[in-house]
């Protein structure tokens, strides 16, 4: 990385599937470290970037990757969503971020803000008011990103192991 480094936000393109598995895997192993049970990101991530595709485009969505120069160094993803028939009518189509990641040596740079925001406005665009994301309880440093970019919680979802 250099500081000299032009960071631009693109939509997401077939060349670009290779870095969407590699960022599929950190994303894994970050979770399945704080979440026992679940797979490698290995062993996942052609499927998962895959069904990321596919779910742009059934469901209005989008993938965008940002890059310094031509190499990608992070990227989001987000779809449209129903919400259930609790919320009015008005709010119940809403946005809802899937997955987003940034390659560690570009963390702390302002990358995963420049996505939020660029992911926010095309989501807009497809006409949403609100958008949400989720994030594993143990991933403080993406939860304190999130805070910093005005998200707040919404719902919290608790597991047991059933022995």
């Amino acid at each position: 990385m250099t500081s000299s480094s032009k960071i631009s936000v693109v939509a997401y393109r077939p060349e670009h599937f290779q870095a969407i598995q590699d960022f599929v895997e950190i994303i894994q192993d970050t979770e399945s470290a704080l979440v026992p049970g679940l797979k490698s990101g290995a062993e996942i991530k052609e499927w998962y970037a895959q069904s990321l595709v596919d779910s742009i485009e059934s469901r209005q969505g989008v993938i965008l990757v940002a890059a310094a120069e031509t190499v990608a160094i992070g990227f989001v993803c987000a779809w449209i969503e129903e919400d259930d028939k609790l919320v009015l009518d008005s709010l119940r189509q809403c946005a809802y971020i899937s997955d987003i990641c940034v390659s560690a040596d570009w963390r702390g740079h302002g990358v995963a803000a420049q996505l939020l925001q660029a992911i926010e406005k095309a989501m807009q665009e497809r006409g949403c008011q609100r958008i949400r994301l989720c994030a594993k309880r143990g991933n403080l440093a993406a939860i304190k990103c999130y805070e910093g970019q005005g998200y707040q919680t919404y719902e919290t979802t608790l597991s047991k192991k059933l022995v």
